[in-house]
């Protein structure tokens, strides 16, 4: 599969901390995650979420670390930029002391900025490449595993 995200068998000291893994074709990286404010379930749900919206849309996100937005100083996300059927993925921190309004999870989506691949120092951004076939095929996956859970 060339893409997935999914969370990983790890036992933490901290209740409130797990790990997750996304891969992006030859990629793989680990990343903690908060247990506390979301869940397991919540994230996963939102991981859908956005993997059918970069399908049809031209920007979407991926949460991988989500704290009380009220208390939080950043959000760690991997936001995705669609353009015809290539997705370009890139790690990001949403840093809420330079959102304008307050942040509502009601309005994730919102916060997404237009793509950039260099910084203002001039350095290329990483970014990884999927493709929308590889996003539905994670998709495709995660309804046959959803489905096999419920029976």
């Amino acid at each position: 599969m060339g893409f997935s995200i999914d969370f990983i068998d790890y036992k933490s000291p901290d209740k409130f901390l797990t790990r997750g893994q996304i891969s992006i074709g030859d990629f793989s990286e680990e990343f903690e995650c908060a247990i506390h404010y979301w869940d397991k379930e919540r994230y996963i749900n939102q991981w859908v979420e956005g993997c059918n919206k970069i399908c049809k849309d031209s920007k979407s996100a991926l949460v991988t670390s989500m704290n009380d937005p009220e208390k939080a100083n950043f959000i760690v996300w991997w936001i995705m930029y669609r353009e015809d059927n290539n997705i370009y993925v890139q790690n990001q921190f949403l840093f809420m002391e330079h959102l304008s309004s307050p942040f509502l999870e009601e309005n994730l989506y919102s916060y997404i900025d237009d793509r950039e691949i260099v910084n203002e120092d001039g350095r290329e951004i990483s970014e990884w490449q999927t493709n929308v076939f590889e996003m539905q095929e994670w998709l495709q996956y995660q309804k046959l595993k959803n489905s096999s859970e419920d029976t």
